[in-house]
């Protein structure tokens, strides 16, 4: 099959840990892992079907198939977004349509 994907960019994938602090309480820790990645627009009709659901996607990215572990979130570009959506043909690679977390 035809790739045409470069992966020539780097994206964080951030994994959630839960543990226990000395008072049982529930501690999250994010541990993030370094792949390379293609990045992409999102489409005109991705974008307004999308936004009809309430989400607001504004990029795309492809990693391989094996290296996404169900991220939730990920970083790219001093960015945080979070993972609204997968999809893959096949078992080679993994479209990750994110929006832009903000504080």
């Amino acid at each position: 099959m035809y790739n045409n994907k470069t992966f020539d960019d780097q994206v964080a994938l951030i994994g959630v840990t839960i543990t226990q602090d000395e008072y049982a309480n529930e501690v999250e820790t994010e541990i993030e892992r370094t792949v390379f990645a293609d990045t992409g627009s999102v489409g005109r009709n991705e974008f307004y079907n999308a936004a009809k659901e309430g989400l607001r996607p504004t990029i795309i990215i492809t990693v391989r198939y094996f290296e996404y572990e169900n991220e939730k979130y990920l970083k790219y570009d001093n960015k945080k977004y979070k993972v609204e959506r997968t999809y893959s043909e096949d078992k080679e690679n993994i479209e990750l349509t994110c929006s832009e977390v903000t504080v």
